[in-house]
């Protein structure tokens, strides 16, 4: 997950309340952090907090504050042990520990520390102070279990924001996706049609609201602001890939899911090869649409999550009447997936064409070729050209 602008507002206005609570110990190099963090200019905030930690060292509020500045500058190990530091002088006050708590949960998950970032989190939500940080807590449990693959306790964080505040994006956005993948169809569509009634406010807002459009098929509302937001959310160039797709426009298509991996170096969306192998599929281009299917193939993910791919190279290898290798995938998919009807009505129509192919070539290669010149091989037999 990118660090959501939505959730990096709410660590800022956190650190301004919490700055309003001891303003009157901090010093001009505290004071003056808060005015940089007002700013945005939290490297000049973090030399400033350091500043005034080593003015005053027990002051839990300045370790806090110092923590929030290294999460915004991605320095995540040492936020951890800024937020560690601050519980160390934070005996009795309950308000700092569930900071302390969060701040933590927030680091860890940027570290990829799973389990370690959920028990922050989840211990910073059972504190009865501060109830307006919970939603952020219940953010990022979302998140989290997103990227560990638990999908029912992501839905259930997301559950929870929208309970605190029925307009936020980022967990409406996050909520639907859960429901998707859990098969929850009535759900899901009700989640889309209620987000879609909210007015976006933020520049972030608007974002998620076209992801909505695109999610509701509503693709020409959605494409002129995932353009906008392309420059600063990576993702909305697969949005915009698979938009293209519809539109038949497959070289477009094309450069916005390459351009999504050169901008991130995530090589590891099986989306975008899905989508890729669709494309160079449509442009006959076999050879780079086998090329991103074994791509795809390569990465960790269940037959559920490789599905669409895995019909692909039935495709690739029928079009291109390698039918022993197109019904052999056929074959094997149909009993993987045997609800799923493409792989058994292709296996049904490739044994058709091969059956055709069979009945075609001549018995007698003589005969064949009796009073005739011709050397081309026109038997209908497999092409020897490889794509590999």
């Amino acid at each position: 997950m990118n660090k959501s602008r939505w959730i990096i507002s709410m660590i800022v206005f956190f650190v301004l309340m919490l700055a309003a609570g001891c303003a009157n110990n901090g010093g001009d190099e505290y004071n003056a952090a808060v005015t940089a963090v007002r700013k945005g200019d939290y490297s000049e905030a973090a030399k400033l907090f350091g500043v005034a930690i080593r003015r005053n060292r027990e002051q839990p509020e300045y370790y806090i504050s110092y923590g929030t500045a290294l999460i915004q500058m991605e320095r995540y190990g040492e936020a951890s042990s800024s937020y560690l530091k601050a519980m160390e002088f934070s005996e009795g006050k309950d308000e700092n520990i569930k900071r302390c708590y969060r701040g933590l949960g927030i680091s860890y998950y940027f570290q990829k520390k799973w389990d370690t970032a959920e028990s922050y989190l989840k211990n910073a939500i059972n504190f009865e102070e501060l109830p307006e940080l919970n939603i952020e807590c219940y953010s990022y449990l979302g998140a989290l279990n997103d990227e560990t693959g638990d999908v029912e306790e992501a839905y259930d964080a997301y559950c929870n924001v929208l309970k605190i505040k029925p307009e936020t994006f980022p967990a409406i956005v996050g909520k639907y996706r859960a429901e998707v993948d859990l098969k929850m169809k009535k759900e899901a569509k009700a989640t889309l049609k209620s987000g879609l009634e909210n007015i976006p406010e933020t520049a972030e807002d608007q974002y998620l609201y076209a992801m909505l459009q695109f999610y509701d098929e509503d693709y020409k509302g959605a494409k002129q602001e995932l353009l906008k937001a392309a420059e600063s959310y990576n993702e909305a160039y697969i949005f915009l890939g698979q938009i293209m797709v519809t539109e038949n426009k497959y070289d477009d298509a094309i450069k916005y899911f390459e351009a999504y991996i050169q901008r991130t170096g995530d090589e590891e969306n099986l989306t975008v090869y899905t989508m890729l192998s669709k494309c160079y599929i449509s442009k006959f281009q076999y050879k780079e649409a086998l090329k991103n299917v074994k791509k795809g193939l390569m990465l960790p993910g269940n037959d559920e999550e490789f599905q669409t791919l895995r019909y692909n190279p039935v495709t690739i290898y029928e079009n291109m009447e390698k039918f022993k290798k197109a019904l052999s995938y056929a074959t094997e998919y149909s009993g993987i997936y045997p609800e799923d009807v493409r792989f058994s009505e292709a296996k049904t129509r490739i044994e058709g064409r091969m059956k055709i192919n069979a009945q075609n070539k001549p018995k007698n290669r003589r005969n064949r070729n009796r009073g005739s010149s011709n050397k081309n091989d026109d038997s209908g037999q497999e092409r020897e050209d490889s794509p590999e």
